[in-house]
């Protein structure tokens, strides 16, 4: 035992003299109590923390599944060109990963994007941005995107209503995407995933050209038209009947007055990637 210890010892011992009725009467049953009470913390604080336990257990599989998913992308590739990966992509990406491990699609971007970081063909055009643009992008945003990325440019069109003179129009639908067959019928999923991309500036959404007028058809026989010349045709009839008795009420399409109109149209433009775009998609999906 050390200087220290005896001299805790000593002094331990002295307390005790000086103050024996004192420790009896109270520290005493109240260190029987904190004993007792010492020996239920290992049980009570193993019971609490066992879903903080499963936690790191799970975090662990999902490391194990991440790295091997890493893995994986390297099995074309010169094993000369793989590089250890910038801590400030790897990191972010791996944790984000962890958080997404049972999405095919978002785990994809992500084991796609460290697997660029560590190819010495592609990590210098890796961008710190491109794991918080991943952390905004919903399941359908990432299937959107590869669609749009595998098709080099997609027709989208806005439904709107005018009057027979052309000179009143209102929106009905904006940015209908049709290229994704499993939402096609879903045009307002669509539309809120095509405005995301678009607001992470990973698109552009051009309204004053067009490309292959056929490529449109679709639009014009989809139900949510089909829906709207229905009301249009409505809106006109009611038009002329109130016309006719000197009275004038409106006809709405999502709470808009319609009455006078009462042709239904479409807008034709296009997707495309901007250049940010096209550096995302080639380092997370390509």
């Amino acid at each position: 035992m050390n200087t220290t210890d005896n001299d805790s010892v000593n002094n331990s011992k002295a307390i005790l003299d000086v103050f024996p009725e004192f420790y009896n009467d109270a520290l005493k049953p109240a260190t029987q109590e904190i004993g007792e009470l010492l020996k239920l913390i290992p049980e009570s604080a193993n019971a609490a923390l066992y879903k903080i336990r499963l936690w790191i257990a799970k975090q662990k599989l999902i490391e194990d599944a991440t790295l091997d998913l890493v893995t994986s992308k390297f099995k074309d590739i010169d094993p000369k060109k793989i590089v250890p990966p910038e801590p400030h992509i790897a990191i972010p990406a791996i944790q984000a990963m962890s958080y997404c491990m049972d999405n095919n699609e978002l785990r994809e971007l992500y084991s796609n994007l460290i697997a660029s970081s560590m190819n010495s063909d592609k990590k210098d055009f890796v961008h710190p941005a491109f794991v918080e643009i991943i952390k905004q992008l919903s399941p359908l945003d990432a299937i959107n995107l590869k669609l749009i990325f595998s098709k080099k440019s997609c027709p989208v069109v806005n439904y709107f209503v005018q009057s027979d003179d052309h000179i009143e129009s209102v929106y009905y639908k904006k940015y209908v995407f049709l290229d994704n067959n499993k939402y096609f019928n879903d045009v307002d999923a669509c539309s809120v995933s095509i405005t995301n991309l678009f607001r992470l500036s990973l698109i552009d959404i051009d309204f004053t050209r067009q490309i292959n007028d056929t490529l449109y058809d679709k639009f014009l026989s989809h139900p949510v038209f089909t829906e709207l010349k229905t009301l249009c045709d409505k809106a006109k009839l009611t038009n002329e009947t109130l016309t006719a008795n000197s009275c004038y009420i409106y006809e709405t399409v999502d709470g808009l007055p319609i009455a006078n109109l009462n042709v239904p149209s479409i807008e034709k433009g296009f997707i495309q990637l901007t250049p940010l775009g096209k550096s995302f998609t080639e380092i997370c999906i390509n």
